[in-house]
């Protein structure tokens, strides 16, 4: 029986499933029209437009964060281990302190995940990836405690960041697979474009925020980010070819 890990990520499979069914079974393009509409008004109204203004040295401090990190794992023997212990150093005030979604320390915190990622992509000579069943670890979070109730709960940690986790779990497959959408993407654009098809257009808009977002969030997994997300990608491609489906 598959274990939890290749369950859950059966979902970087599974989801793309559901844009096949729309592109090909979606009939109500002036219904599709009004959904485009309302998504971009909903997405101009979230986006946290004065968060990125009212902190100007919020990327100085997260490069102060992120090399204090590096001194502080110098200190401390990273030994791994199958029952994860309590903690490998003591509680960091700076590093474990998450207070909202744009604070430095957040940006940290997905470097080093990255870091470990190609570290250990790398290190294994995983050129078709790591496989569906093994979990994700970080060592450089272990070893500074921090995020702790995250990965000390699941074993795991979340990568946030959707397209190296496709590459982490697929390796080149996954790779191709981004190459290919982004240029199946790009097409819609120029169709749209050559049509003057503005709820098109719309449709890339909204698609282009959350593939944007997926640089920093799990944005392809999570199912209620993903779902929607793979529904849209489906209208979109159903309205590039509605007269030829």
């Amino acid at each position: 029986m598959p274990d939890l890990y290749f369950l859950r990520n059966l979902a970087l499979f599974i989801y793309p499933i559901y844009s096949i069914f729309i592109y090909r079974n979606w009939k109500f393009n002036k219904l599709t029209t009004i959904i485009a509409w309302i998504l971009i008004v909903f997405l101009l109204w979230t986006i946290p437009w004065n968060n990125y203004y009212k902190k100007p040295g919020m990327i100085k401090r997260a490069v102060e964060i992120y090399c204090e990190s590096k001194k502080k794992q110098k200190k401390i023997n990273y030994i791994p281990m199958n029952i994860i212990p309590k903690g490998y150093a003591n509680n960091h005030p700076l590093l474990t302190y998450f207070g909202e979604d744009y604070h430095p320390g957040n940006i940290t915190f997905r470097v080093l995940i990255w870091e470990d990622m190609v570290s250990e992509l790398l290190s294994n000579k995983a050129w078709f990836g790591m496989g569906l069943s093994h979990p994700l670890r970080s060592t450089q979070l272990e070893k500074l405690n921090w995020a702790y109730s995250e990965w000390s709960r699941d074993g795991w940690i979340a990568a946030h960041n959707s397209y190296l986790y496709i590459i982490y779990r697929t390796g080149i497959l996954g790779a191709i697979s981004i190459v290919w959408l982004f240029w199946a993407y790009l097409g819609c654009i120029d169709t749209f474009f050559h049509r003057r098809d503005i709820t098109g257009l719309i449709l890339c808009l909204c698609l282009f925020y959350w593939f944007l977002r997926a640089f920093s969030m799990c944005q392809f997994e999570l199912p209620y980010y993903a779902i929607p997300m793979w529904v849209l990608i489906g209208l979109m491609f159903n309205r590039r070819d509605y007269d030829k489906v």
